[in-house]
């Protein structure tokens, strides 16, 4: 006979947090299998290096590695440049090149903050509002489907680490501003012993400031959260807010002015949606409700958010509760993104903008629907359940017909834009490994030192050592002025290419950036892409801006022509 082997306690409590916590480990297994087999399929199509599915991303990667290397804050090591609108993830990055550049350091950052995110998120809806198991669950794989995760990990960029400090900075809101003895309630870095202590009011301050290092859209949460301190008459809280939520911002434009650059990132500039009061044309076009059109994901949040505050206020219930708060805090700040920013043809369709207000929505959704979902989803609960509404079909027929509505946009909206956007992921990773990567390397080997007039600026900065006019104006003050000026145009280019001594220019000829191509460049040839999803265009031409140039740009391009990959088709002077 054979003996039983002995469950050990180690093994008991395991088997016991597994039990309880599996909703959040079953999600991070997704998120993390997810990941690994739209990184494994990166992997094959990018000849085994990480590549972001962002050209952006390697803005990030250049500014660190020149202000940890060489102590410059640009894209290039040639000086300043305010060309981040995440202060905090470039700072995070330097932080982390002090030991040497990596490229793989965004991919491991953004999967930190996702987990860290996803496990509170966790806390909120399991601990804090007793989800049922199977809610919990439901709503964590909706927030890495939906907003959706592993896109935005992906692109490497600062967006996953901002919608963790959103919510986290939206919670603590929600608790201070619900509490109700919040006339009493002082900051105090003192107990009544005279004990130094840490306290929710000051783990609040302390993140304000994150709110806005991470992106500037965190102003938005900051102006939202200090009115509404207003409203409980908390004024010095409102201050130190108002205070702490501005000063990095504050703090990098006075250095940015001080450089001669704008006082906000060229790239908050020439993206925002700036306001024109003046003439009521100006006022229309600025609240343009046909925004909510073209952003139904997020259309159909704010829609479910003011219907609930309507329904609270006008059965006269409490709204300064911790819900409701967050709520207001939601509607407040979606409107100020849809407005100030927009929703423009060119990020409809990459949810970095807007991953944020996803993830808050849905959140706020299943802390709605709390008390009216079963405890679980066994048989007898489910017909207890049924019963219920069946014989209470009246109360509870707004609250069905919400919930067939949310299913359709579900199904209409999210899912198929959440599809598209993890499907096309690994091709645009392809995308920037075949282009904006080739073309760092390109000029690293031939190139260093020299002056490169482009479009796309990241990796081509990461890669090489190179002084770059930057013909978007993200990292080139010249140009971002002129643009925003209406002075840009092909005379500006060729006046700024021969002032910076640029030898080569590498650009989309066949995309409208406000200029076309001086008569004085020469054309030596064209990398074109297959299946383009991320690009600005499919093709990108050669150019030499100096005639005396021209023969070295051929060779060079025939010689790198062997290392280009086998899928980007060559054309041009050079391949003949």
């Amino acid at each position: 006979m054979i003996a039983k082997r002995t469950i050990t306690w180690k093994e008991k409590s395991l088997k016991k947090v597994i039990e309880r916590h599996w909703s959040i480990l079953v999600s991070l297994i997704i998120l993390w299998f997810v990941m690994g087999l739209l990184l494994a399929y990166s992997f094959n199509l990018n000849e085994g290096h990480i590549v972001y599915a962002l050209d952006d991303t390697y803005i990030h990667l250049a500014i660190a590695k020149n202000f940890s290397q060489k102590g410059v804050w640009g894209v290039t090591d040639e000086g300043f440049s305010s060309s981040s609108s995440s202060l905090l993830y470039s700072l995070l990055l330097s932080l982390i090149f002090l030991f040497g550049p990596n490229e793989i350091a965004p991919l491991i950052i953004n999967l930190v903050a996702a987990n860290l995110f996803l496990c509170f998120v966790y806390y909120i809806l399991k601990i804090k509002y007793n989800l049922p198991p199977y809610a919990t669950f439901t709503g964590l794989i909706l927030l890495i489907f939906l907003i959706p995760l592993p896109f935005l990990i992906f692109t490497g960029m600062e967006h996953t680490i901002q919608i963790f400090i959103f919510i986290v900075f939206v919670y603590l809101a929600s608790i201070i501003l619900a509490d109700d003895n919040i006339k009493e309630r002082k900051i105090r870095f003192y107990n009544e012993e005279g004990k130094l202590f840490f306290s929710q009011d000051h783990l609040f301050l302390l993140v304000a400031p994150l709110v806005t290092m991470v992106r500037y859209e965190g102003m938005f949460l900051i102006i939202v959260i200090a009115g509404m301190f207003l409203l409980r008459k908390k004024f010095f809280y409102s201050f130190l807010i108002i205070g702490m939520g501005f000063l990095p911002i504050v703090v990098f434009g006075l250095i940015s002015t001080s450089q001669g650059w704008y006082f906000f990132p060229n790239s908050v500039i020439l993206k925002g949606n700036e306001p024109d009061f003046i003439s009521v044309k100006g006022f229309l076009e600025f609240f343009d409700l046909k925004l909510l059109i073209k952003a139904p994901h997020i259309s159909i949040l704010l829609v479910g958010a003011l219907l609930i505050m309507g329904t609270l206020f006008f059965k006269k219930k409490e709204i300064w509760n911790e819900f409701s708060i967050m709520a207001l805090i939601f509607i407040g700040v979606t409107l100020m993104h849809l407005f100030l920013i927009g929703i423009t043809e060119e990020n409809q369709n990459l949810s970095r903008y807007d991953g944020y207000l996803v993830a808050l929505g849905i959140i706020l959704l299943f802390i709605s629907i709390n008390d009216g979902i079963p405890e679980n989803l066994t048989i007898s609960h489910l017909k207890e359940y049924f019963l219920i509404i069946k014989e209470n079909i009246k109360k509870y027929l707004i609250q069905i017909v919400g919930a067939i509505f949310i299913i359709i946009v579900l199904f209409s909206s999210y899912i198929p834009r959440s599809y598209n956007l993890i499907r096309k992921t690994p091709l645009a990773s392809n995308n920037i490994y075949e282009q904006p990567y080739q073309v760092g390397l390109f000029l690293d080997k031939y190139y260093d030192g020299e002056c490169i007039a482009a479009n796309d600026i990241g990796a081509m900065n990461f890669h090489a050592d190179i002084d770059c006019l930057d013909l978007r104006g993200l990292g080139s003050r010249r140009v971002a002025k002129a643009r925003i000026e209406d002075d840009f145009d092909t005379e500006f280019v060729q006046k700024q290419a021969e002032k910076k001594d640029c030898v080569i220019a590498i650009i989309f000829e066949h995309k409208d950036y406000g200029y076309d191509v001086p008569d004085e460049w020469a054309k030596a040839g064209e990398w074109t892409v297959r299946d383009n999803v991320v690009l600005g265009d499919d093709t990108i031409s050669f150019w030499a801006v100096v005639p005396s140039e021209y023969n070295d740009l051929i060779n060079n391009l025939k010689q790198f022509s062997e290392k280009l990959p086998s899928t980007v088709k060559e054309s041009g002077n050079y391949t003949l």
